[in-house]
């Protein structure tokens, strides 16, 4: 459970203000344009490498738990042969085989739309926080419009996924003068460190996005 994210309620979050730094304002006349990586603002925010982490733990975990009712199950079945097709014994233990095999699928199927969930919630927040970074930035320097850019993977060997690629991309060229993404990655990283950092992250308990 990758990607942007990124996957990823903190036990005690402060309200967000705008962290946005000076610089130079941009240039009046027409529409100010800024632009953002949002990829790299993601997977380099401290919060984002934070919730991978818990996601990697809390995987193993399951992985763990999963082996074990899985081992149940094999043992119930391997009972289940042991006894005549038409004993008594056998009937029993083949209505226990069922229910073991009923109550793991229920586990798994209930963990994975846990975990799904709690996921989506940290995405959702993540989002929420970076929106709110870059928003910030604009207003304080004047930028009318952020659009994000991203780089080329040139590692594709696929033409039609470079294609794709190329077809999607936002920004053809844009002069690193107009580029907030290293500002607001500097700053989301220092409001994530004086909230507590990663000590302050549960990940079982997501706070919700808050969007002005």
């Amino acid at each position: 459970m990758a990607g942007l994210v990124s996957v990823v309620a903190c036990a005690a979050v402060a309200t967000w203000h705008g962290t946005a730094s000076g610089a130079d304002p941009a240039p009046a006349g027409g529409t100010r344009v800024a632009v953002v990586d949002l990829v790299t603002v993601f997977n380099d925010y401290e919060l984002t490498k934070t919730l991978n982490e818990r996601m990697s733990d809390l995987e193993a975990s399951l992985r763990d738990q999963d082996q074990k009712k899985v081992a149940e199950v094999d043992a119930q079945t391997k009972a289940v042969q042991a006894f005549a097709p038409d004993s008594q014994e056998y009937v029993k233990a083949n209505e226990a085989l069922f229910r073991l095999k009923v109550e793991y699928q229920v586990w798994k199927g209930s963990k994975q739309d846990e975990v799904g969930q709690k996921h989506l919630a940290w995405v959702n927040y993540t989002y929420s926080k970076v929106e709110a970074e870059v928003a910030a930035m604009a207003k304080a320097r004047g930028w009318q419009l952020v659009i994000t850019r991203e780089d080329l993977d040139t590692s594709v060997t696929d033409s039609k996924v470079m294609l794709k690629q190329i077809i999607g991309r936002k920004v053809i060229y844009s002069d690193q003068s107009v580029d907030l993404t290293k500002d607001v990655l500097d700053n989301l990283n220092k409001a994530f460190a004086k909230d507590g950092g990663p000590a302050a992250i549960n990940f079982d308990k997501p706070p919700k996005a808050k969007r002005s």
